[in-house]
């Protein structure tokens, strides 16, 4: 049996979250697949790929080197905390979306779970 394979614009996810964007390089383009919600690196760097949304509250060191090694589509920081300048810096460099949700990881996943359920992106 095949799986049904969903490509959600990250603009969808944006609207839909009513997040903010702080780096909107490939914006546009971005298509998510996947995304992956968790706070501990090992997790993040063993999960990651292409086409992955990261859904977490780190916005630290850790996190910029995260970003400089991993594959994802795009970031999503959560409860409105904006990135600090060094995260913001890396992202543009590696030409990494950065947004961030106003809500906190439980709703920002179930928002983006009802999405995906509802087969709101497009289907290749």
């Amino acid at each position: 049996m095949s799986q049904k394979k969903i490509n959600m614009a990250l603009t969808t996810l944006v609207e839909a979250l009513g997040a903010r964007v702080f780096v909107d390089t490939n914006l546009e383009e971005c298509l998510i697949e996947q995304v992956f919600a968790g706070d501990r690196m090992s997790d993040l760097l063993g999960a990651v790929s292409e086409r992955m949304l990261i859904i977490t509250h780190l916005a630290n060191q850790g996190m910029i080197r995260l970003v400089e090694l991993m594959d994802a589509s795009a970031i999503c920081l959560l409860n409105g905390a904006p990135p600090c300048e060094a995260l913001l810096e890396v992202a543009k460099e590696t030409n990494t979306p950065l947004i961030v949700s106003p809500f906190g990881m439980y709703e920002t996943c179930g928002i983006i779970y009802e999405l995906f359920q509802g087969g709101g992106g497009s289907v290749p």
